[in-house]
């Protein structure tokens, strides 16, 4: 995929991002009750619209997003609708329930970048493996004086195959000693020769062998929805707590604004590739999935507009018992 494709693709998921925004705090208003004045995707001038209800649904020429206008949440525009929807003014509810309709924007967000890691995950992806084989015992260490020499071919851990180096390191590091059984094939035979055991004192994690792997191949694999998932929660949890932890320490004196950039990380461990006919598709997956949270992230901040600067103002009048500190909170 091109950059010139990635950059077209990216405008119109952008605008779907800001709408799944909308659509968090137009769902939470409808479920408290909030008269819903209009619900538009994109900006006016309007393209056509359509009545469901009390609510005006609307298409407009810039499809830059969406827009929610609540009934109370434009100030003294909406003073004529009082008497015929009292109580169901936004400015009308709780500290609460306007809270959690201003959270329910960002919360989308998070939502949207959890079900894209999703997606993303559940992407069939290739694995290397092959032959574990030893390339040479340190002297004095407890694979030589096993007996392992150099051309051994490692195939189990106490039992276990080894697809890789990678699964012989893990299986030494997880096991819980003091001594590891090695299968081992020497030479060309085709017959396991007898395990072989290696001891292993618990002060001495290192068995010292020096190994590679060879003959490698590919396997085509596919993680599990539950792994999926687990994995898409646990990369969303990082795009979020990252550039909190990063602001929280960040120091004024610094000429960098570190904590602000999300580094786009691949999804998969260094030893696992995409197919090469879908490696385009993940990437602008991953693209989408991180501005999803930096759309959510940014609408936290404390700045007049946003939805963190409406909530900073519901804080406040919460800290005060109810005095209000904004005459019109809407989203």
């Amino acid at each position: 995929m091109s950059l010139l494709m990635y950059l077209i693709l990216i405008v119109p998921s952008l605008a779907l991002l800001m709408f799944v925004h909308e659509l968090g705090h137009f769902l939470t208003a409808r479920w408290f009750g909030v008269k819903v004045m209009e619900f538009g995707f994109g900006f006016p001038p309007r393209l056509f619209t359509v009545r469901r209800g009390e609510t005006l649904y609307s298409v407009n020429w810039l499809p830059l997003g969406g827009f929610v206008r609540l009934l109370g949440g434009s100030g003294a525009a909406d003073s004529d609708a009082e008497d015929a929807y009292g109580g169901r003014r936004f400015t009308e509810q709780s500290p609460f329930r306007r809270a959690v309709v201003l959270i329910a924007g960002p919360a989308m967000n998070f939502m949207a970048a959890l079900v894209i890691f999703t997606i993303l995950f559940l992407l069939p992806y290739r694995v290397p493996f092959g032959v574990v084989t030893v390339g040479g015992a340190v002297p004095g260490s407890p694979a030589a004086e096993a007996g392992i020499r150099p051309g051994d071919r490692i195939l189990a851990v106490d039992g276990e195959r080894v697809r890789d180096e990678y699964d012989l390191l893990d299986s030494i590091r997880e096991s819980p000693g003091p001594e590891l059984h090695l299968g081992v094939r020497r030479g060309q035979s085709s017959e396991d020769s007898a395990a072989r055991r290696v001891t292993v004192p618990l002060s001495q994690p290192d068995i010292g062998l020096i190994i590679a792997r060879t003959d490698t191949e590919w396997s085509a694999e596919r993680r599990t929805v539950p792994d999926a998932l687990w994995s898409a929660a646990t990369r969303t949890w990082s795009g979020i707590s990252g550039p909190v932890r990063g602001l929280a320490s960040w120091d004024i004196g610094d000429s960098g604004l570190d904590f602000l950039s999300l580094s786009v990380i691949a999804p998969f461990s260094s030893e696992a590739v995409l197919s090469p006919n879908i490696h385009g598709l993940a990437l602008f997956l991953e693209i989408v999935a991180f501005l999803s949270v930096s759309l959510g992230l940014l609408n936290f901040l404390p700045i007049p507009g946003l939805d963190g600067g409406k909530l900073t103002f519901i804080l406040i009048e919460w800290a005060r018992g109810g005095g209000r500190a904004s005459p019109g909170n809407g989203s």
